[in-house]
């Protein structure tokens, strides 16, 4: 058998953003409800299905039996921080990626949300700009849905 190592990348994105809502609300938005404003499915109709505990699964479900995994919950802190792993490359690269998001009050009766994505392995130039352009986006849709 022969191995032949093509090397990997290491990518790392941060952001940041204030939002208008307590901390205990945003820590549940980007879990246990982040099926209200969730904008990526497979399926309009699919329920994002996210298991609030360490090894908790994070899903789509289709109601019929079909489902998507799209990770696992590695650590979980309501309502400051949750770590998730998720599942390689949707077919674009080969590569693991790791979710770090941090709720921290602002001093003024809202949240500082920060997110770090961490990307490992063969990732195609586009995956990574998508990656860091969804970041910031995703951030602005929740402030949004939350700030309503």
């Amino acid at each position: 058998m022969a191995i032949e190592s093509k090397g990997g990348q290491y990518l790392r994105i941060e952001a940041e953003i204030q939002i208008d809502a307590a901390p205990e609300k945003v820590f549940e938005a980007l879990t246990t409800g982040n099926d209200a404003w969730w904008p990526h499915r497979t399926d309009e109709k699919a329920k994002i299905i996210f298991e609030a505990k360490p090894g908790g699964n994070i899903y789509e479900d289709h109601g019929d039996g079909r489902f998507i995994m799209y990770g696992v919950v590695a650590a979980y802190n309501p309502p400051h921080k949750v770590v998730t792993l998720d599942l390689s490359g949707w077919g674009q690269g080969a590569y693991d990626a790791r979710n770090i998001e941090v709720v921290e009050p602002d001093g003024k009766g809202g949240s500082i949300y920060k997110k770090t994505l961490i990307l490992w392995g063969v990732i195609p130039d586009e995956i990574g700009e998508m990656f860091d352009g969804g970041v910031q986006s995703l951030q602005g849709v929740l402030k949004q849905h939350l700030e309503k």
